[in-house]
C-alpha cells in the first residue's frame, strides 16, 4: 500500500537513532522504526526495499498531513541541515 503522506530517508553516515536524538532537541518528532521492528534490528520494509542493512538502521520516518503548511516544511528542512551539520562535526571531532 503506498502512502505518499509518510515519507522513509536516510542520511548517509548518520544512524536513524542519532539523527531523531538530534532533531528532538529542536521540538522535531521523526521515527526510527514500525510498530513490529526489534531493536538493534533494521526495519524489515526498508532491508527489503534497499537491501542495503545499513541503510535500514539509518532510515527514520516523517508523517506529513494535509494541514501540514510550507512554513513548517522549510522550518523543518532549516533544523535537518542544522542537525546533520552538528552530527557530522561531532563525527569528526571524536
Amino acid at each position: 500500500m503506498l502512502s505518499p503522506h509518510i515519507l522513509n530517508i536516510s542520511v548517509d553516515g548518520i544512524r536513524g537513532s542519532a539523527l531523531r536524538d538530534k532533531l528532538s532537541e529542536y521540538g522535531v518528532c521523526v521515527s526510527v522504526k514500525s510498530a513490529c521492528s526489534a531493536d538493534g534490528l533494521p526495519s524489515r520494509a526498508v532491508f527489503a526495499v534497499s537491501k542495503s542493512r545499513k541503510n535500514a538502521l539509518s532510515s527514520w520516518r516523517i508523517s506529513l498531513s494535509r494541514l501540514t503548511t510550507k512554513q513548517e516544511l522549510s522550518d523543518f528542512i532549516h533544523i535537518l541541515n542544522i542537525c546533520i551539520k552538528e552530527l557530522r562535526q561531532n563525527e569528526k571531532g571524536t
